[in-house]
């Protein structure tokens, strides 16, 4: 049997997929090493995808990414449209700063988060052991750990500083 029948035929949701896989993907941008050929690779991709932002959401990264482009296409549409040629310089600076926020995930990014969450969780992690949604898991919960001791530190400081007064 073909490796990729095999894998394509595994790898249908962000439960299933290994994270070694879903990083490597991730990293080339091209499913179809992992998930089959053509458009059947993007679409099994595009499922775990979106798995994965149900599970994990949208960053604040993309967010601002989203923002900038939309006050760059305003700007784009009051240059061309309405005769407004000044803003064009405007909105191809907007544009150049709303790439800044898109960035892509490399081996030596990546390795450095799992190294991390590795220490934190207190065991290595080996991507090719675990599921993508495995090792999001362990990121959202010491995320959200991070989280509630900030909220435990700001709580603690307001409840000192009204008790020196």
């Amino acid at each position: 049997m073909r490796l990729s029948s095999t894998l394509s035929r595994n790898y249908r949701s962000f439960e299933t997929i290994p994270a070694d896989i879903y990083f490597k993907i991730l990293e080339s941008r091209d499913p179809s090493p992992y998930l089959g050929k053509g458009l059947k690779a993007q679409k099994r991709w595009d499922v775990i995808y979106n798995d994965f932002l149900k599970f994990y959401g949208i960053s604040k990264e993309y967010r601002t990414y989203l923002e900038k482009m939309r006050k760059a296409i305003k700007l784009y549409d009051q240059a061309y449209n309405k005769g407004q040629i000044h803003k064009k310089l405007i909105a191809d600076l907007t544009f150049k700063e709303a790439q800044s926020y898109l960035t892509t995930a490399t081996r030596e990014d990546i390795a450095v988060v799992v190294a991390s969450v590795s220490m934190r969780v207190g065991f290595p992690l080996k991507l090719e052991d675990i599921t993508a949604k495995e090792f999001y898991a362990y990121l959202k919960a010491l995320r959200d750990k991070d989280q509630a001791e900030k909220e435990n530190q700001a709580k603690q400081t307001l409840k000192n500083g009204r008790g020196s007064n």
